[in-house]
């Protein structure tokens, strides 16, 4: 049934052995099954990582709790040619009678990464022009019929988030 899964998916021991491994966990890491059952969870990802994933595989063992948010945490794995990845990993603890497992879930993140990297560069781009032209930035709410102003707005019309409601009022009396 796991291997209908499109997210990767290990069933990891507390010493951090492989246990089992799905289909879509054999493609991204690109091992056969029998490479990955019996290796080290820390041998998939990048060497300055490998405490941190065992630190973590530790507190869900220790606390049958996450370390991460509901959203999961964000790590880069290697694959057997040695390609870095981006992906998001979630840790949930299962107990099935005296033995204790890790199920590492773990989703391909490398576009949404990128894109998140272009996005905070172009917003830092942004904020340079802003700033060398002393323009000020400012957005209309048309539901709630308001105005946000950015701080140079304020130095702009020579006023104080005080003296400004942000209502459209107050910017026609500016």
């Amino acid at each position: 049934m796991l291997d209908a899964c499109s997210a990767a998916v290990l069933q990891v021991c507390p010493s951090g052995a492989i246990h089992y491994a799905n289909l879509s966990a054999c493609k991204l890491f690109g091992f056969e099954q029998a490479e990955l059952c019996g290796s080290s969870l820390a041998t998939l990802v990048p060497i300055r990582y490998q405490q941190q994933i065992l630190d973590n595989l530790s507190s869900v063992f220790d606390q049958k709790s996450t370390p991460f948010d509901e959203n999961g945490q964000n790590f880069r794995i290697i694959n057997k040619s040695g390609e870095e990845r981006f992906v998001t990993v979630d840790l949930k603890r299962l107990d099935i009678g005296q033995e204790q497992f890790v199920i590492a879930t773990i989703n391909e993140s490398t576009t949404l990464k990128m894109a998140q990297d272009d996005l905070l560069s172009l917003t830092e781009r942004f904020q340079v022009a802003i700033d060398s032209a002393g323009i000020g930035v400012w957005q209309y709410d048309l539901q709630n019929e308001s105005l946000e102003w950015d701080e140079q707005m304020f130095v702009l019309y020579e006023t104080s988030p005080e003296n400004f409601s942000g209502g459209f009022d107050d910017w026609v009396k500016s």
